[in-house]
């Protein structure tokens, strides 16, 4: 798949820069306007398939990947797949035309065919576009859940790793539907009844149909599977002039469904949204552009230079520097924007304008759209206070070698960090490194990491760091390729930790390996671990070779 970038970008209904709200024009036209637009809405696009645009009030302008007959999505209620469409805009308010333009799309986004029919819900109004990222070649497959049962009674957790809380337990022989699947492949995800999902440890799971588990999508870690669908990654522009009245803001409301968290791709910065917020534009008081995302209901996640960032309070806003292409970067911040009352206004009308048009679901009302909004900046490090000069002391070796836990599971990682000055050399076991530096470890049995530094004077000093690895095993198993052609070959690997002895087809294999296999028809092999007491955890895996 090509690289995706969703830019989410929203004017302000009011100039920031200006000295105060910006009075209502129009006399009464404005709100009756906007009123009728919004009341026609519902009905124009009652009963909105998943993956799909309706055309909700005059004008709103189209543009396809491939030429569509001048009819399509032309009139108030048309509708468009969104795999078809590659940009659409809404039309600033126009009195004299008796324009205000209104489109509503449903988009799959992350959202598993475990629930059909459900949507992410975005209103765009005003002086808006949106631009498909996802061209119609890089739209990624519906994932097909494969149906797996419990061996045994078996904890359902939050993460895959024994370390996350437990979500609830399940008894043996339970149904499971599976989704997706961590790095390593030990843990599956699971689909939850009505919404959500969990992680199951794989030893604890049967799954008959081990070529439809292989291929669902790696969905945890910084290496999964990219899923984007139509307008999960898209391109958003839009005006910063004021519109001509309060009641009709150039915005975008975003909602998923109810308790359920989706994943989107905004301006090259990914968030997890559940279930509403509003995303707009403004500008720092230097005329740098910032993306705003506002916080209705619920809860919005993502990372801002490495950390993790959470607005959980209806009314919190994050306002993020963007670089001159308008996206998000490694130097992007957190700031606060000219004028809260301001962005609050246009907040408050945005959210009223998509409580009033009836599309989305009840859990928002007009009283959250009087929520103030305040914009979260993370506190300045405090102000060192200059200490009394000291007398001259002689400079000796400052050693200082951690490490961020001492004690682990079996497949967890340790950070082994270490910060020297004033020496010859420094060793990290026996690597020579820098005086400043840090290592990620996954030892599999207790391990002691050294630290080793020549002072000044020749002097050679040790630190050493304990990490003791808790009980477990792990056994990994797969190949290359399950369907080989005629007189083709695959490599089989394998893969494990704290266990005795492994069998591949009962010839003795050491813990990690490959070999090159060609079947020349259906075999199936057996991958035999024996625990240290002396109990047995089998893997298979089957090829599919094709005979003459």
């Amino acid at each position: 798949m090509k690289k995706i970038l969703l830019v989410v970008g929203l004017s302000l209904l009011l100039i920031l820069t200006g000295s105060g709200p910006v009075a209502a024009q129009g006399g009464d036209a404005c709100p009756a306007l906007v009123e009728q637009a919004l009341a026609s809405l519902d009905d124009l696009c009652l009963g909105l398939d998943r993956n799909t645009a309706c055309y909700g009030h005059n004008r709103v302008d189209a543009l396809f990947w491939t030429p569509q007959p001048d009819t399509v999505f032309s009139r108030p209620a048309d509708r468009v797949a969104l795999i078809d469409l590659q940009r659409v805009a809404t039309t600033p308010l126009d009195l004299d035309a008796s324009e205000w333009g209104l489109a509503l799309l449903h988009v799959q986004a992350s959202l598993p065919e475990t629930l059909p029919g459900q949507a992410v819900t975005m209103l765009l109004m005003g002086d808006a576009s949106l631009e498909n990222a996802v061209t119609p070649e890089d739209v990624a497959a519906a994932v097909t859940p494969v149906e797996g049962h419990t061996t045994t009674a078996a904890n359902v957790r939050s993460q895959p790793t024994t370390s996350a809380n437990i979500v609830f337990s399940l008894p043996a022989d339970s149904p499971l539907s599976l989704i997706g699947l961590n790095p390593a492949r030990d843990w599956y995800q699971i689909a939850l009844e009505g919404s959500g999902s969990a992680w199951i440890y794989a030893d604890l799971v049967r799954v008959d149909n081990l070529m439809q588990l292989m291929a669902l999508p790696v969905t945890y870690g910084v290496n999964r599977t990219p899923q984007y669908g139509p307008m999960q990654a898209l391109y958003f522009t839009a005006s910063l002039s004021a519109p001509d009245c309060r009641q009709a803001p150039n915005a975008l409301v975003v909602q998923s469904p109810e308790q359920v968290e989706v994943t989107l791709n905004i301006n090259a910065l990914e968030i997890q949204l559940g279930s509403t917020a509003v995303f707009s534009l403004a500008q720092t008081s230097s005329g740098q552009p910032v993306m705003v995302a506002t916080l209705l209901e619920g809860r919005l996640q993502t990372l801002v230079g490495g950390y993790p960032v959470s607005l959980v309070t209806p009314g919190r806003a994050l306002a993020l520097t963007l670089n001159d292409d308008g996206q998000v970067d490694n130097r992007s911040r957190l700031v606060h924007v000219p004028d809260e009352a301001l962005l609050g206004d246009l907040v408050g009308a945005a959210c009223q304008n998509a409580v009033l048009s009836g599309v989305l679901r009840p859990a928002l009302n007009l009283a959250m759209c009087q929520t103030e909004v305040k914009v979260y900046v993370p506190p300045p490090p405090p102000t060192a206070v200059p200490a009394t000069p000291a007398p001259p002391t002689p400079i000796g070796p400052e050693i200082n070698f951690w490490v961020d836990r001492n004690q682990i599971s079996l497949r967890e990682c340790v950070t082994v960090s270490w910060s020297v000055e004033n020496v010859q050399s420094v060793f990290y076991g026996q690597e020579g490194v820098t005086g400043e530096g840090s290592r990620q470890e996954c030892p599999t049995v207790d391990t002691v990491y050294t630290l080793t530094v020549v002072t000044q004077a020749g002097e050679r000093i040790t630190r050493s760091l304990p990490v003791t690895v808790l009980g477990g095993y792990y056994v990994n198993f797969w190949a290359d390729k399950l369907n080989l052609g005629y007189a083709e070959c695959t490599q089989l690997h394998w893969d494990s930790a704290g266990i005795s002895a492994l069998y591949l087809n009962g010839q003795g294999v050491t813990g990690q390996g490959s070999t090159e296999v060609c079947p020349g028809g259906i075999v199936t092999y057996n991958l035999m671990a024996i625990l240290p007491d002396n109990s047995q955890v089998g893997r298979s895996l089957t090829i599919y070779g094709t005979i003459g």
